[in-house]
């Protein structure tokens, strides 16, 4: 099938999500709206209601997207994937991170698998082709009484927006179509990603984190490579490892002593 054919029903709506997805759970009940200030708070409500979990909120544009640390996601209406999912999993608070990490694999493996762009995951959330942000994931959790109630899992994928044209993003931002010189087709991306999310949850349950950590590190756009870490001011630099069983990364100083590292931001160091 080539590209024209692929775009020719692109269009997000209940039915053609659904149509041929290969999934049991995730996607088979889906919310889409053409416009919603967040896709995330959408699912929270419908999770504090009762939804169940795999439900997806899915919209061609939020008024109000956002990303880890509050920061602003950009992207024009229509052009890219932005949803939500609930996810109603049986273990402790402190693994929740497991979620992020399976649903930033799916995305990297669904990227390389329906492209053959080389997609890496650059700890703790986000996903780059080509040293750009092409994918970011933001989980929320619900919590009551001290007990995991749901999570809910926001994934922002630029498919066929140009992020050049947005003066803050356009040194570190990028897109499967304008890397592929082309425009790519939304849906077929989306269920795929579903499908692997799907997957490695079925193997999360399992109790195989170890194999979803061993492909994920397999994919890792900073393992064992020299990093600088910024944390609420404080700056570290070292050799980036894997990350433990709670998501801290671990980083190795120059001296050999390990550190675990979460909430910060991470680049390539230069020198």
């Amino acid at each position: 099938m080539n590209n024209q054919q692929l775009l020719a029903n692109d269009n997000l709506s209940v039915k053609t999500i659904k149509e041929g997805l290969k999934t049991v759970c995730f996607g088979q009940e889906v919310k889409y709206l053409a416009s919603t200030e967040s896709t995330n708070l959408t699912a929270k409500k419908i999770a504090q209601r009762g939804g169940n979990e795999g439900a997806l909120v899915i919209t061609d544009y939020q008024a109000q997207g956002r990303g880890r640390l509050e920061r602003r996601w950009w992207s024009p209406p229509g052009e890219n994937l932005l949803f939500s999912l609930i996810f109603r999993p049986l273990f402790e608070i402190n693994q929740t991170f497991r979620l992020t990490v399976l649903s930033s694999l799916a995305v990297a493996e669904a990227i390389r698998r329906e492209t053959g762009l080389e997609a890496l995951i650059k700890w703790p959330n986000d996903v780059y082709i080509k040293g750009k942000k092409v994918s970011g994931i933001l989980s929320e959790l619900g919590v009551k009484d001290e007990q995991l109630q749901y999570v809910i899992v926001g994934i922002g994928i630029n498919v066929n927006s140009d992020p050049s044209i947005d003066h803050e993003i356009r040194d570190v931002a990028t897109s499967i179509s304008v890397e592929l010189r082309q425009s790519f087709s939304r849906l077929k991306l989306l269920q795929v990603v579903l499908e692997l999310i799907e997957y490695y949850y079925h193997v999360l349950k399992e109790g195989n984190f170890i194999s979803i950590r061993k492909h994920w590190d397999a994919l890792s756009l900073i393992k064992g490579k020299k990093v600088k870490v910024v944390s609420r001011g404080n700056i570290q630099e070292g050799i980036a490892e894997s990350f433990d069983e709670d998501g801290f990364l671990i980083l190795r100083d120059y001296f050999g002593k390990r550190r675990r590292v979460i909430s910060a931001d991470v680049s390539l160091s230069v020198v």
